[in-house]
């Protein structure tokens, strides 16, 4: 009978263990237990910052998820173990603050939970305290944008900001440890992440010249959309002796100019965005058009044969137009 009670009580035991061998799935993110950087160190002059944390890590590519703000110095990192090294590849600049994000860039080394951190450093002796809170929406829906870049810009020339952050879901963005100064503030889509305004990319600005005080606090509201294409005048073909025709985005109105003339409505034909120019067969070898904003320049084709119209770039004779010298290959 004691035989039997043990025999049972072994079992037991044995189905016990087998039946919790998975455990409860590890949700947590890896935690940092130690770094040779701390939160609001001042002073810092490393150019190798190492972090220990909790558990084994793996790595993600640094590039994508190190992100420092102001961007001066690019991030290179390797794990070995526990530890998670960063070094960077460019001297901090005097007496700046700034802030380290590592989003995702180490996750669990079994469950792949990723990670979030932030830092704020300095090089100098003081921490800068200033923000600028920014209300992203749609220019024409008055909606809400999220994952929009707001950057504060050092001038309106510049084509990367000093410092940036992304808007939520409601909009809003807040950049924070901002070093006193002028500022022109840009928003942009930023979806190649190369941190520069590409035309074809929703973007807004604030021509207003903002200037951040130690300890400030700024905001204001940016409107985005997605600029129109400009449509080029294409497919030009000069057809002896004496045809233009190309598709020329410009209304009626546009003044056309053959050789500093203006060419009058029975010398052209218009449908939708074709247009096709009569002129008189001349005796100089080359002749200049002017379409609106754009100035062809033909070299005349005597063998008779229709030619296609060789783009090169010139000049621009407006604030935003394209002047453009097309030759036929004679």
């Amino acid at each position: 009978m004691l035989l039997i009670v043990l025999a049972c009580a072994f079992f037991a035991g044995c189905a016990q263990i087998g039946s919790i061998s998975g455990g409860n799935k590890d949700e947590t993110a890896p935690r940092i237990i130690k770094s040779s950087v701390k939160q609001n160190d001042r002073n810092v002059k490393a150019q190798t910052f190492t972090f220990e944390f909790d558990e084994r890590i793996t790595l993600n590519p640094a590039k994508e998820n190190v992100v420092l703000i102001p961007p001066d110095a690019a991030a290179k990192a390797s794990i070995s173990g526990k530890t998670l090294t960063i070094t960077w590849d460019k001297p901090w600049k005097e007496n700046t603050t700034y802030s380290l994000y590592m989003n995702g860039v180490v996750k669990d080394f079994h469950e792949g939970n990723d990670s979030l951190y932030t830092f704020v450093f300095s090089s100098g002796s003081s921490i800068d305290s200033s923000f600028f809170h920014v209300n992203v929406k749609d220019a024409f829906s008055n909606v809400p944008v999220q994952k929009i870049v707001v950057g504060l810009f050092e001038n309106m020339q510049a084509q990367s900001p000093r410092y940036f952050a992304r808007s939520n879901k409601s909009g809003n963005a807040e950049i924070s440890a901002i070093k006193p100064g002028n500022y022109v503030v840009k928003a942009f889509e930023d979806a190649n992440n190369n941190l520069t305004i590409d035309s074809l990319e929703k973007q807004g600005f604030d021509s207003t010249v903002h200037t951040v005080f130690f300890g400030s606090r700024d905001n204001t509201t940016l409107f985005v959309s997605t600029p129109r294409s400009v449509d080029k005048i294409k497919n030009k073909k000069f057809i002896p002796p004496g045809l233009f025709a190309m598709h020329a985005p410009f209304n009626q109105q546009s003044t056309i100019f053959l050789d500093g003339k203006p060419i009058t409505e029975d010398q052209f034909y218009r449908k939708k965005d074709t247009l096709i120019l009569a002129v008189s067969p001349m005796e100089q070898e080359q002749f200049t058009l002017v379409i609106g904003s754009d100035t062809i320049n033909q070299v005349v084709n005597r063998t008779g044969k229709t030619m296609p119209l060789r783009l090169n770039f010139e000049e621009s004779y407006t604030d935003n137009p394209d002047t453009l010298v097309f030759h036929t290959n004679d």
